[in-house]
Order: structure tokens, then C-alpha cells, then sequence
């Protein structure tokens, strides 16, 4: 595993887990045919509005969540009939980082809303591109000059102007490795896939 890869499980384990714990205690509030409210209560019985979640399965496959925590909707579910399997389909998925970002990208249609930059991320790829292409007798003077300099522009510009840069004096098959350069999955998708994860226990769907 290279530093980024490890640096992004990272990363992700740790949104994982802040993200459990604020749903921990949820229950359900309220309920209808197509939709779940879920919160916790305070000691007194009264409603925690702190992080509680509506989560609304609309009619052509897709779910929404949102409430105390940012929207997101995911899409397509292919049997739009069976809401059970669909809540499962995305709270009981195991690979957050493509398919749940996948369904979620699809949802919202607007990659923004799925990714975040990571300055940290952002550099350990661009380190491991300079060590690779210097392994393999690649890393031409204007190549090692263009990684360097994104690596000093980080934090000052913007990323389509770092990539925008890279790409004059790299080769594509080369920057291709880099993936979704810089960017890791954002809470938003993290906290309403956790958020459906506790539906499906509430409703003992395994």
C-alpha cells in the first residue's frame, strides 16, 4: 500500500468512525410508507435535533437523506418497488470510496458535492508520481520542474490550475495514476451512508 492509498484509508476510517458514533444512539422517530425519521432523544424524551435525519425513498430508485446533516441522494436503485433492499443497497454497502461515491455522484450529478480536497492527499501523490517516473528513467527535466512547482503551489492555487499545469509538461498515461488527484471523499457521504446504516439496524435489515 503506498503512502496516499494509506493516508486516504486513513482518512476515511476516521470520518467512518466519527460518523458512527453520531448515529449511535439514533432511533426512530417517525415513519411512513416511503419515508424514516430518524433522531436521538434527550433524557427528558424530547427529540435531539442535533444530527437527526429524514430519509425519503422516492419512486424511481433513488434515496434521500438529509436533515440535521448536509443532503445527499443516491441513485439508482434498479427494483424500485422493494425499499428495504434499496436502504440496504447503500447502508449496508462496504465500498465507500467508489460505489457509494459512485451512487452518490450520480444523485447529485455534480462531482463538488461527492469530493473534497486534501492538500496532504494532494502532495504524497504528486511525491510517489516523481518517485515512479524516476524508477522507471521517465522524469524528464521540464516533468520534475512542473511536479515541483505544483507541490509549491499547493495551498496558493487552485487545483484545475495545478492540473492544468501538470499536464504541459506530463504525459497523460503518466497523470492518469493520479486518479481524482487530491480529492477524498467528503463527510456528507460518509455521515448519510452511516445515517442509512443505522436505519437498516433500526429496521433489522442485515
Amino acid at each position: 500500500m503506498t503512502a496516499s492509498t494509506e493516508y486516504a484509508q486513513k482518512k476515511l476510517d476516521e470520518t467512518k468512525r466519527r460518523a458512527g458514533k453520531a448515529f449511535a444512539e439514533h432511533c426512530l422517530i417517525s415513519n411512513g410508507e416511503r419515508w424514516w425519521h430518524l433522531a436521538r432523544r434527550k433524557p427528558d424524551g424530547a427529540v435531539d435535533s442535533r444530527y437527526s435525519t429524514d430519509v425519503y425513498c422516492g419512486h424511481f430508485g433513488e434515496i434521500y437523506v438529509g436533515g440535521d446533516i448536509d443532503v445527499v441522494v443516491f441513485s439508482y436503485f434498479s427494483d424500485s418497488r422493494d425499499l428495504r433492499a434499496r436502504l440496504a443497497w447503500i447502508g449496508r454497502a462496504k465500498d465507500l470510496s467508489y460505489y457509494v461515491a459512485r451512487k452518490a455522484a450520480i444523485g447529485m450529478s455534480d462531482r463538488e458535492y461527492i469530493y473534497k480536497w486534501d492538500e496532504d492527499y494532494a502532495r504524497l501523490q504528486l511525491q510517489e508520481l516523481k518517485q515512479e517516473m524516476e524508477t522507471e528513467e521517465a522524469l524528464t527535466g521540464s516533468a520534475r520542474e512542473a511536479i515541483d512547482q505544483a507541490l509549491e503551489d499547493i495551498g496558493d492555487k487552485h487545483r484545475a490550475a495545478i492540473c492544468a499545469d501538470l499536464y504541459t509538461a506530463i504525459s497523460f498515461d503518466w497523470l492518469e495514476s493520479l486518479g481524482d488527484f487530491g480529492m477524498l471523499l467528503s463527510g456528507r457521504v460518509v455521515y448519510a451512508w452511516a445515517a442509512l446504516g443505522r436505519l437498516c439496524d433500526l429496521l433489522g435489515i442485515l
